[in-house]
């Protein structure tokens, strides 16, 4: 503990996920904060979460990341990144992701990816962009790509709910949509340029 309600977990390589996992810091939620209470520090060329073959349906809540190259890069289907909208915990499965030099989210050559509710290129307040990167989110030839809000979502988990704040002030693009089998990409419902206040210029 940092001594105001946050762990932090220094990361020194890369951790490539093979099987189907949930990691989650809702049990350890900041309340005072209002953030996550785990955070991860990656640095250099290291991806912080790297969901490779065979991590299928996996999921992550409740994580901040900073640093390092990408903080999550996904080439497994069905990830889930933020909240899931199953009607528990849902307001604080967000995570915080920013600071990484190449991108924060590198969604690549896979289907099914769900990216909602999360602070992307911002910081836990929601109001403070990172450092620079390409992009905060890059989906590179992948498909039925979720970023933002799910269509018949919303008597379960509301569009608030699943509002992105995507900071791009010192990103070259905000969402990048790139390769020839990009297809079925759905962006709805997010903050792009404006922080979670709904005021604040992060683009």
């Amino acid at each position: 503990d940092d001594g105001d309600g946050q762990w932090t977990i220094v990361v020194s390589a890369t951790n490539t996920i093979t099987g189907p996992v949930e990691i989650t810091g809702i049990a350890v939620w900041d309340t005072d904060d209002n953030r996550p209470g785990i955070k991860l520090v990656a640095s250099g060329s290291v991806n912080a979460l790297s969901f490779s073959t065979g991590s299928d349906a996996s999921e992550v809540k409740a994580i901040e990341i900073s640093g390092g190259a990408s903080p999550v890069t996904i080439t497994a289907p069905s990830i889930i990144i933020g909240t899931d909208c199953d009607g528990s915990n849902d307001s604080i499965e967000r995570n915080v992701l920013y600071s990484g030099t190449t991108q924060q989210i590198y969604i690549n050559g896979i289907s099914g990816t769900k990216v909602k509710g999360n602070y992307i290129g911002v910081t836990s307040d929601g109001n403070t962009v990172g450092t620079s990167s390409a992009s905060a989110i890059k989906n590179n030839g992948s498909s039925n790509t979720i970023i933002g809000y799910e269509e018949g979502t919303n008597s379960v988990c509301t569009a608030g709910l699943q509002r992105n704040i995507v900071g791009s002030a010192s990103a070259t693009y905000a969402v990048s949509i790139q390769g020839a089998t990009s297809s079925d990409i759905h962006v709805s419902g997010n903050y792009i340029g404006i922080g979670a206040d709904g005021s604040t210029d992060i683009g």
